[in-house]
């Protein structure tokens, strides 16, 4: 839950792929851990062990789809803001790969190719 707190109050600064990729490693080492809890029958209670199998598959989905967005801004899909949080933020000698986030003429670039993209569906879809 702290993860998504972090998303939604953070305000972009640069964005260390490495801090990221720490994050998702720990979220996977907790679903991991999850599991063999949930094996070993060892939930303090019959209900928590019932949730486990969710609980897993939640921890899951959010690293699949946090992976997801990583990978269209390392395609130049999407602004690096899209994935900065208090968690992966850069200090000022970070080494390793810094993300930074679009310029203003870069975020008219992508909305334009996204218009074009958009219009070209929608006349592909209307000549059928």
């Amino acid at each position: 839950m702290a993860l998504l707190v972090d998303i939604i109050n953070y305000q972009m600064k640069a964005i260390a792929v490495a801090h990221e990729m720490e994050e998702l490693q720990r979220a996977v080492e907790a679903a991991d851990m999850l599991l063999d809890v949930y094996r070993w029958k060892n939930f303090p209670t019959e209900a928590q062990h019932g949730k486990a199998p969710t609980a897993i598959g939640a921890v899951l989905t959010l690293v699949h789809l946090r992976l997801a967005q990583i990978c269209h801004v390392l395609r130049d899909e999407a602004d690096p803001e899209t994935i900065g949080a208090n968690h992966n933020e850069a200090n000022t000698l970070e080494a390793g790969v810094v993300l930074k986030p679009w310029s203003s003429r870069r975020r008219q670039q992508h909305a334009k190719e996204e218009l074009k993209r958009v219009q070209a569906e929608i006349k592909a879809a209307r000549s059928r």
